[in-house]
C-alpha cells in the first residue's frame, strides 16, 4: 500500500444497526421415543419388549439420521452466494454490482491484505473460490469487495457489500449511516436523498460535505435480497469536479 495516500473511510457503516444479526444455523431436531414395558411382566414378554423397543430405537435413531442429513443438505443450499468482483489489467468488473470500473491514471487499487489492514476486515477470509456466502456476510456484517484510490488527489471509491437479515429499508439504513459517519468525529453536513442512475442502475444517495472544507462523500445504496450493495465516493476535493467523472467512470456490463 502506497504511503501518504489519504482514505476517507466509512467503516462498519451500518454496523449499529445490523449488529443484532445472528448466524444461520441448522435448528432441526427430533425428540427421541423411548417405550418402557412395565417392569412386573414375565421374563419372556421382558426378553420380547427388549427386542422389539432395541429394534424401534434402531429404526428412530435411522429415521432421525436421514431426515437430519436431509435438513443439513437442505439446509446447504438455502440462502444467497455473492460472487466477489475480480481484477484485470486495472479494471474491476463485479456481476454482483453489474459494472466495471478501469482505474484511471495515478490511482492503485488495495490488495485483500490492504483491505485488512485498512478496515480490520480481511475479505478473503470470507469469501471461498471468490464466493461469499450468506453465513459468511453474516458473521462479517460488512465486506469491502473494492477499495481503490488517487494516489496523487486522495479521491477513493468503497465498494461494499453489507448484510441485511432484519430486512431494514433505505431509510433506515441510511439513517444507521449517517449516524456511524457522524460517530467517527467528523461535522458531516447530510443532502436529502435521491434516486441517482450509475451504469445503468438506480441507487439511493445521499451526499455528505465535511464542514468547513471541500471534503464530500456520496453514499449510492441498493437493496439486493438480504443483501445491501453501497458504492461510496469521495472527492477530496468538491471544486474540481471529479465526482462527476468518477460516477461517469463505472461502465455496465452484460
Amino acid at each position: 500500500m502506497k504511503k501518504g495516500l489519504t482514505l476517507l473511510l466509512v467503516i462498519g457503516i451500518a454496523a449499529a444497526m445490523l449488529s443484532g444479526c445472528t448466524l444461520l444455523t441448522n435448528t432441526s431436531s427430533k425428540d427421541e421415543d423411548s417405550d418402557e414395558e412395565d417392569s412386573d411382566k414375565d421374563s419372556d414378554d421382558e426378553d420380547e419388549d427388549e427386542d422389539s423397543d432395541q429394534d424401534e430405537t434402531e429404526d428412530e435413531t435411522e429415521d432421525e439420521t436421514e431426515d437430519e442429513t436431509e435438513d443439513e443438505t437442505e439446509d446447504s443450499s438455502d440462502g444467497y452466494v455473492l460472487a466477489r468482483g475480480t481484477w484485470a489489467d486495472n479494471v474491476y468488473t463485479s456481476a454482483e454490482f453489474g459494472f466495471s470500473f478501469a482505474l484511471p491514471e495515478n490511482w492503485m487499487y488495495y490488495e485483500d491484505a490492504d483491505i485488512a489492514s485498512v478496515t480490520g476486515i480481511d475479505p478473503s477470509a470470507y469469501s471461498t473460490d471468490g464466493m461469499i456466502s450468506q453465513e459468511s456476510l453474516e458473521t462479517a456484517t460488512g465486506i469491502y469487495d473494492a477499495i481503490m484510490a488517487d494516489q496523487t488527489t486522495g479521491d477513493n471509491i468503497i465498494l461494499l457489500f453489507e448484510a441485511n437479515p432484519t430486512g431494514a429499508n433505505i431509510d433506515s439504513y441510511l439513517a444507521g449511516a449517517e449516524s456511524m459517519m457522524l460517530s467517527t468525529g467528523t461535522s458531516y453536513v447530510f443532502g436529502d436523498a435521491s434516486t441517482i442512475t450509475i451504469a445503468g442502475a438506480e441507487y439511493t444517495a445521499v451526499e455528505a460535505t465535511v464542514t468547513g472544507q471541500n471534503i464530500s462523500q456520496l453514499l449510492c445504496v441498493q437493496p439486493k435480497g438480504d443483501v445491501f450493495i453501497s458504492i461510496i465516493i469521495t472527492d477530496m476535493d468538491s471544486t474540481d469536479g471529479s465526482m462527476s467523472e468518477i460516477e461517469n467512470g463505472f461502465v455496465a456490463i452484460s
